[in-house]
């Protein structure tokens, strides 16, 4: 379900309530600190309003 959801949205990382998604080749990488916190500020996000934010 993953890849076609990378696919559709250009392999962009994505979180999904309390799960970071980080796609596994292009133009980011598992080493990349910066968007991990990005994807941390949504899982932070849901823990204080919901679901609502997505």
């Amino acid at each position: 379900m993953l890849r076609l959801i990378f696919k559709l949205n250009e392999n962009r990382a994505l979180t999904t309530f309390r799960t970071v998604n980080l796609p596994s080749e292009v133009r980011h990488s598992r080493g990349n600190f910066d968007l991990f916190v990005h994807e941390m500020v949504h899982v932070y996000q849901f823990e204080k309003i919901g679901s609502i934010y997505i």
